[in-house]
Formats: C-alpha cells, sequence, structure tokens
C-alpha cells in the first residue's frame, strides 16, 4: 500500500467498511492512535471473517495497514508533487542559470541555503557566481 486511498479501499473490500468508516480508519493509521487501532483491528478482522477471510490473513494485511502509517500520502498530493518535481528538474536541467538565479533570489533570508545554492552550481554545472 502506497496511498491513503488504497487502505480505504482495502477496509471497504476485505471487511465491509462503509466509505465513511473506512475514512475513519484512514485517519486513525495515519495518526497512530494504537488504542483506537486496537478497536478497529477487531472490528477489520469481525468484518474479515464475515467474508471468509482466514484469521491469519486478515491479521496480516491489517498488519500491512499499520505498517501504512509510516509512509502513507493521499495520492492527489503525491501527484501533485510528482509533478512539481518533474517541472523543477526540468528547469534546471534545460535553463539552468535561470533557475539558480531564481532560487538565490528567493532564498535572499537564508545564508544556509545561499551556500548550498552556491556550492551547487559551481560543483555541479560549473557555473560562477559574481
Amino acid at each position: 500500500m502506497i496511498y491513503q486511498e488504497q487502505v480505504m479501499e482495502v477496509a471497504k473490500i476485505i471487511a465491509n467498511y462503509s466509505m465513511g468508516s473506512a475514512d475513519l480508519l484512514r485517519r486513525i493509521i495515519s495518526k497512530k492512535n494504537l488504542k483506537k487501532m486496537h478497536e478497529n483491528r477487531k472490528i477489520f478482522i469481525k468484518g474479515a471473517l464475515k467474508n471468509n477471510i482466514k484469521l491469519k490473513i486478515a491479521n496480516k494485511i491489517f498488519d500491512l495497514m499499520e505498517k501504512f502509517a509510516g509512509y502513507g500520502f493521499n495520492k492527489s498530493h503525491a501527484t501533485a508533487y510528482a509533478i512539481i518535481s518533474y517541472y523543477t528538474a526540468y528547469l534546471k536541467s534545460n535553463f539552468t542559470n535561470e533557475f539558480i538565479s531564481a532560487n538565490l533570489s528567493l532564498s535572499i533570508n537564508n545564508i544556509n541555503k545561499i551556500k548550498f545554492l552556491i556550492k551547487d552550481a559551481i560543483n555541479n554545472f560549473n557555473i560562477n557566481i559574481l
């Protein structure tokens, strides 16, 4: 599982959660609320057993959902970040001088970032900063 929406879908399909209940489960898992996660494990297992899912498999699936809490991300946010990353990489590769200049201007109040950007420009792009 990568996206929060996948946790919701698994809860709906495996354990007959409604969309509202699946969203609550997603929030509980994301916030790592151990007490509520334990309560929801019981609900999830009960629903899974009604769907003829073996207890061991249902527990394993819930374990995967709990593990997901450490890195799960909303799909629309992930997509937006991927697009921004693509455009940023494109601009840095194809308009390097302008990209570095704009970043330096935007970082005027952050000396550590300016040092990093200058070092990056010199070491990776052979650009001299005046």
